[in-house]
């Protein structure tokens, strides 16, 4: 996926990437999962699409996400799905250039108490 973005512009990723997150085969999800880790540290394409694909395997394979995109409705409440080491999750959003979860949180209108 490294130049991707260049190949077939955004909207072309953000497709391209709609159709793996959505996926039913998790075979799929994995090696798409991989290609876009291969893109960390370049523009191409977000680190939120990365986060997001990686969340929503750990949370069809019934482990807890690593940075809080996964989003769960109860009782008309929303929140996010149980993260892994949640005071680090910061941290971990920080090093792939996320935005801090209680931002995210704010944005998506999660209810979210910051567990630092």
């Amino acid at each position: 996926m490294d130049g991707l973005r260049t190949m077939i512009g955004e909207d072309g990723v953000w497709i391209a990437w709609g159709i793996a997150q959505h996926s039913h085969d998790l075979d799929f999800q994995i090696k798409c999962l991989k290609l876009l880790e291969n893109t960390l540290n370049t523009n191409e394409p977000e680190a939120i699409l990365y986060a997001e694909l990686y969340d929503r395997i750990l949370k069809r394979t019934n482990q807890k996400q690593k940075f809080g995109q996964a989003i769960i409705k109860e009782n008309a409440i929303k929140k996010f799905y149980s993260i892994e080491n949640e005071t680090e999750v910061d941290k971990r959003r920080k090093a792939i250039g996320l935005e801090p979860l209680r931002v995210y949180a704010n944005e998506n209108c999660v209810e979210y108490k910051n567990k630092e």
